[in-house]
């Protein structure tokens, strides 16, 4: 996902115009995916693990001036170890924050960064909870990393021209 032209213009010093297609594409997909999440996992033990983003992702694009996106697709169901993965994918994006706020920081079109900003510098410990998984639980959990993915390119191709939707 990192090689996607829109999230690729991020490490390019974007105008605030390339800026805001690129968090609208991203918006687009993350939002609906990370309430989802949310829903699954509420009441369980991976719970906590969870930093909600998506009110930093909105004050960014409003910050920018550019209209909320529509949901790309309908998120179906998930059992709860395809939760799992849905939070290996987005605690996995926080990862990529780090290095982006850094890089966009740098620049002088003084972008909004509230979503970078937010993460939790906890992926070690997040990632020996996974280890203790049950081995029969890895096929569903990857499955559900897969959805994860491929839900948010989704939502970056759906008018990648920049148009607000």
């Amino acid at each position: 996902m990192d090689q996607h032209r829109l999230l690729a213009t991020l490490t390019a010093d974007p105008s605030r115009d390339e800026y805001r297609i690129a968090m609208t594409g991203l918006a687009r997909g993350w939002c609906p995916l990370e309430e989802a999440l949310e829903h699954s996992l509420a009441g369980s033990p991976w719970q906590p693990w969870l930093l909600p983003r998506r009110d930093a992702l909105m004050a960014d694009l409003e910050d920018l001036g550019a209209t909320p996106p529509v949901d790309p697709a309908p998120i179906p169901a998930w059992s709860p170890e395809e939760a799992v993965g849905v939070l290996y994918t987005v605690k996995g994006a926080q990862l990529g924050s780090a290095f982006l706020e850094r890089r966009l920081a740098a620049s002088d079109a003084g972008l909004p960064l509230a979503f970078f900003r937010c993460r939790e510098d906890n992926w070690p410990a997040f990632c020996q909870q996974l280890r203790s998984l049950p081995p029969a639980m890895a096929p569903s959990a990857s499955r559900g990393a897969r959805f994860a993915f491929r839900y948010l390119l989704t939502g970056l191709e759906s008018d990648s021209l920049g148009h607000d939707s």
